[in-house]
């Protein structure tokens, strides 16, 4: 049996736990290929058996990339999947917004796995909370490894099911303010740079995962229409040049509100840190 694992992966959470998965796929007999589509695209589907999608949370829902692939790969076949999600405070739905796109491509569901990774947002960072950092860990990984085992035995579907829970009003408020449409129609077009700031050194231009950024005349950075809000650019400018939708005031109560909530949740593990000119400094 073979099986292709197709994931994104920008800070190296959802490949630990990809590789973790393919060790145990590997110790079950599956013959396992590993694709991060940050880097590559993904090869035709008709040598393999099963596939798996891998996937962190972006704002309570999918990366957009990550759902384009998927539609890539639409009426390939039928076959046997599995999906793994990779979240810093709360999936919520968001294995729905993935799973709806897996089925109309035509992907047989039977495993599910669910995993804290270390959270980047630029949300949340700059307001100097770095939530569950050190994920994932040894624990997690172990996990991993077992629903790769499970998933390669034919017994995932019956030990590691979907988990579905109701977003409260706030966070499908954000789901909507942040969705697939409206980031494409209107948040990629409110990146600003400070050009006096600027010192074109292509940080920004060589870090986005999914080549959203060119030069314009001057060598300054210029915005496509591909983005997908990782923030990215923003988030490691070493002259702070960028401001993305996020750092808008509309977004500054709910920024606020849900670090608020995070900080006093005993269930997430966080660090307080400080960012400055591209660089988190944990405290």
């Amino acid at each position: 049996m073979k099986c292709l694992i197709i994931y994104y992966s920008l800070t190296n959470s959802t490949s630990q736990v990809a590789k973790s998965i393919s060790i145990g796929l590997n110790q079950a007999g599956v013959e396992t290929t590993l694709c991060n589509i940050k880097d590559d695209s993904p090869p035709n589907l008709d040598s393999y058996d099963l596939l798996g999608i891998g996937t962190p949370v972006y704002v309570y829902q999918i990366p957009i990339n990550v759902l384009e692939c998927i539609e890539s790969l639409s009426k390939v076949k039928k076959i046997r999947s599995f999906a793994f999600l990779t979240y810093g405070t709360y999936a919520w739905n968001a294995g729905e917004f993935l799973k709806n796109t897996m089925l109309k491509s035509g992907f047989d569901i039977q495993g599910w796995f669910y995993c804290h990774g270390a959270d980047y947002f630029l949300g949340y960072i700059s307001r100097g909370c770095f939530a569950s950092p050190g994920h994932p860990n040894a624990d997690d990984l172990a996990k991993a490894q077992k629903f790769g085992y499970d998933m390669g035995s034919g017994n995932a579907d019956r030990l590691w099911p979907e988990s579905h829970i109701s977003p409260p009003l706030i966070y499908r408020f954000e789901q909507m303010m942040l969705s697939r449409s409206l980031v494409q129609r209107y948040h990629q077009k409110q990146f600003k740079l400070d050009k006096e700031k600027c010192i074109r050194c292509d940080i920004c231009v060589k870090g986005c995962p999914v080549h959203n950024l060119n030069h314009d005349n001057e060598g300054y950075p210029s915005w496509d229409s591909k983005c997908i809000m990782c923030l990215s650019c923003e988030m490691h400018c070493p002259r702070e040049a960028i401001k993305s939708p996020m750092s808008t005031a509309m977004m500054n109560p709910i920024m606020n509100y849900n670090v608020k909530k995070i900080m006093r949740d005993p269930k997430i593990e966080k660090s307080k840190v400080r960012l400055h000119n591209g660089k988190i400094e944990i405290y």
